[in-house]
């Protein structure tokens, strides 16, 4: 069988392979030009695209020719001069470039081009809502006439215009996609990948539509990493390399081979277009940079309300303060596990509780030790197994973690009350002063947080299961493919943030002496805060727990600075709050000045 016989069976008749055919007859008006367009990855481009032609950029790809075109589209910010119909425009988002009639078909349809949860008249309509508004509100008649329109016009295969647009093929949603960007009736289309992903079919239905849409007069510029199809698509292709543009072809020279060749035969050097980036930016983006400004903060506000208020560096103060850190730490490190792999535990306050009302009734000075150890272990256990339901929730039925965890809260919530509706069981008084045991002014408790933060550390660092987690956190589509287990890395981080709750609910025990369901409550956003402070991306794979602990021990001392220097509660919010945007404001400012340069 000949390769045309067989593209005929794939979709079903013949089909006429070849490309539409060229303009014609050359426009003399530009629609957009661009003179010493610069931005990150290309510089000081100039280019003219003319009403009703197609202008091709090819190049190996990274080497500037689609973040050109990123950049016209507003997602990225260039400098230099622009003119669209004779006059100078300034771009400086999408929507700017949208105002200016500058369309962009992305090539990442999954990412970047489709609304998966959305149906194909939502997925049409929602690039040119103005088509269907009157008075501020969008008539639905004109919504579905104009999808019905697009759905006949473009070809797309689909039972109605309320199919949820994931369920099509992926040809199909291309042309959904590229019928969305043209309704918005631009005067310049940039096309990137337009045939990305989709079937022999659908692809000369989507370069008839491009081409159709040329000879109306719209400027249209395609990227492609397909030479054969900037080839057939193009009138015109400038050749990227290293950033600049390095020739131009035209007419008859626009070939598959000749643009193979002067890629490949470029020696362009690329310029650097790459801002200085501070020192200091440098060195916030650095994972060490949270724990070496907490640790600042804590002695500099130590020494401020120690010369405010010397009972401030007393030793019974010193020692509270260590003693209610080392609780919050240790339910610190929990959600520390969560968050290096892109979630978040809201349950573990009521889990405290929890575990403290089950010792109530086995840790009392009028049972024996058969009882206590009893029920040590099952405060532990009753926590692992909230971690057990919190991973079955999320990874078993794929519910998000903030809403599976605050089904959990109020579910563990309502167990305690049950258990004890109103504070009682006096634990042992043996058992209290073994949990308040000092060294020095030093209680015992914050020395095992200490070191339970170092040992976290080395093996979020040094242990294969944390490298995982952090891999995971970071992108878990890679880590899948690296050879991750998803759901087992899942599964170790929300077993052990309830884990480390029940030890912090132990600590508590010697600070509150008696069964009370709400004794945790407070813990929940003490304890993401200190993890925010300390240096922890919500996004996953980025952490630590030594931050962790010096965020916990900083929120411990404002809580403490504010009584001292005689300021009302609600300047603990105020600070706590200002303190939370500014590390996550510093972090997120320093990041985008290193990635942008």
């Amino acid at each position: 069988m000949s390769e045309d016989q067989i593209v005929s069976l794939i979709v079903g008749g013949d089909l006429d392979r070849t490309f539409p055919a060229k303009a014609s007859e050359a426009s003399t008006r530009t629609v957009l030009s661009t003179r010493g367009f610069s931005g990150p990855g290309f510089s000081n481009v100039n280019l003219d695209i003319r009403a009703g032609e197609i202008l091709g950029l090819a190049g190996i790809d990274a080497n500037g020719q689609r973040e050109f075109m990123r950049a016209l589209a507003g997602i990225h910010r260039g400098s230099g001069d622009v003119t669209l119909l004779g006059k100078p425009i300034s771009i400086r988002n999408s929507q700017g470039a949208k105002r200016h009639g500058i369309a962009y078909l992305p090539g990442d349809r999954h990412r970047e081009g489709i609304f998966p949860e959305l149906s194909i008249r939502e997925n049409f309509s929602i690039r040119s809502p103005q088509e269907d508004a009157a008075l501020g509100l969008i008539r639905s008649g004109s919504e579905q006439r104009r999808t019905v329109d697009a759905i006949r016009q473009f070809a797309v295969k689909t039972p109605h215009g309320e199919t949820p647009i994931q369920s099509l093929s992926g040809g199909n949603q291309q042309k959904v996609v590229l019928s969305s960007v043209l309704a918005a009736k631009p005067q310049v289309l940039l096309v990137d990948e337009p045939t990305q992903g989709v079937d022999v079919g659908a692809r000369a239905e989507i370069y008839r539509s491009i081409r159709e849409t040329a000879r109306s007069g719209v400027a249209v510029i395609v990227v492609s990493s397909d030479a054969q199809e900037v080839a057939g698509l193009s009138d015109h292709v400038a050749i990227f390399s290293r950033g600049r543009v390095v020739d131009m072809l035209s007419g008859d020279d626009v070939t598959e081979d000749r643009i193979t060749s002067s890629v490949l035969k470029s020696t362009e050097q690329r310029d650097r277009h790459h801002r200085p980036v501070a020192a200091f930016w440098k060195w916030a983006a650095s994972n060490s940079a949270p724990l070496v400004m907490v640790a600042a903060a804590i002695l500099f506000l130590g020494a401020v309300a120690g010369m405010w208020n010397p009972f401030y560096l007393s030793p019974r103060s010193l020692t509270g303060m260590m003693t209610f850190a080392a609780t919050l730490a240790l339910v610190a490190y929990g959600q520390q596990f969560l968050m290096m792999v892109s979630g978040i535990d809201l349950s573990v306050g009521p889990t405290m509780g929890l575990c403290q009302v089950v010792g109530s009734f086995f840790l009392l000075q009028e049972l024996g030790p058969g009882s206590h150890v009893a029920g040590w272990v099952l405060l532990l256990l009753v926590a692992m197994a909230v971690g057990v339901v919190n991973w079955i929730l999320v990874e078993g039925l794929r519910m998000h973690p903030m809403v599976a965890t605050l089904a959990t809260f109020m579910a563990v919530q309502a167990i305690s009350l049950i258990l004890r509706p109103v504070p009682g069981g006096m634990i042992d008084g043996d058992v209290m002063m073994a949990l308040s045991m000092k060294v020095g002014i030093v209680p015992v408790t914050f020395i095992a947080a200490v070191l339970l933060a170092l040992v976290l550390e080395f093996w979020l660092y040094r242990r294969e299961m944390g490298v995982s987690m952090r891999g995971l956190g970071s992108r878990q589509e890679a880590a899948r493919t690296a050879g991750i287990r998803p759901k087992l890395a899942r599964f170790v981080a929300y077993v052990g943030c309830s884990f480390l709750a029940g030890l912090a609910a132990i600590t508590m025990i010697a600070q509150v002496g008696i069964g009370d369901p709400r004794a945790g409550l407070t813990y929940t956003l003490g304890s993401i805060a200190a993890v925010v402070i300390g240096g922890a991306s919500l996004f996953g794979g980025r952490g630590s727990f030594v931050g962790a602990l010096l965020g916990a021990i900083f929120i411990t001392q404002v809580n403490s600075v504010t009584v001292f220097l005689r300021l009302s509660q609600e300047w603990q919010q105020y600070l706590l709050g200002f303190l939370i945007l500014a590390s996550v404001a510093l972090y997120s400012k320093s990041r985008e000045k290193v990635v942008q340069a």
